[in-house]
């Protein structure tokens, strides 16, 4: 509703899914990978156009870098999250530091008893 009254939806894609939550599977960090399927099938039925971004810390002068990517409109679920996860990695790689999700990571690559949904590939 937000969208459709000009508003913009920012949410965070590194958040593995739930326990029953419908999810999307793909290639994350070399390994078969849930992530949730909600705003991912948001984006795509709505025709949202998907911007990226990310913070890292520029270590020589401590200071913080903004990087923000519009990616369009994406009209495939599966399409939209191999872009998504492939900026993510592309991230983790350049600062693994900088990554917040360390601790929980296994949680993406736990699948047993989760909902079924589609099926990406990276």
């Amino acid at each position: 509703r937000r969208f459709r009254n000009g508003g913009n939806v920012v949410a965070l894609l590194d958040v593995p899914p739930e326990e029953g939550q419908k999810h999307l599977e793909c290639e994350f960090l070399g390994r078969r990978a849930v992530f949730p399927r909600g705003l991912i099938h948001l984006a795509v039925s709505e025709k949202m156009p998907v911007v990226v971004y990310d913070v890292s810390v520029d270590r020589e002068s401590g200071k913080r870098v903004l990087n923000i990517d519009g990616l369009g409109r994406i009209e495939d679920e599966e399409a939209l999250l191999a872009l998504l996860v492939a900026r993510l990695e592309t991230m983790i790689r350049r600062d693994p530091p900088s990554w917040h999700h360390w601790p929980g990571v296994a949680a993406f690559f736990r699948t047993a008893g989760m909902a079924e949904a589609s099926t990406a590939h990276a």
